[in-house]
């Protein structure tokens, strides 16, 4: 039995990514998708502060700290 699924699913929480957590679980039902993952790029890793230290949160680009990242999850 095949199952619908989507488990790469970018919301706005990324900086390459544009759409809320909501309406794309929206369009999940609406398309009877059995599973979803967002599967948002963040980095936190030390040595790539420099390069990767923002995401974006209320859609507004935000330094990563414990506050956002604990908001996001």
């Amino acid at each position: 039995m095949s199952r619908l699924v989507d488990l790469h699913i970018h919301p706005n929480w990324s900086l390459d990514a544009v759409g809320e957590t909501e309406n794309f679980v929206l369009s999940a039902i609406d398309k009877n998708l059995e599973q979803i993952c967002f599967t948002t790029h963040i980095e936190l890793d030390p040595d790539r502060r420099t390069i990767d230290s923002y995401h974006r949160v209320d859609n507004k680009l935000q330094l990563i700290d414990e506050q956002n990242t604990n908001r996001y999850i």
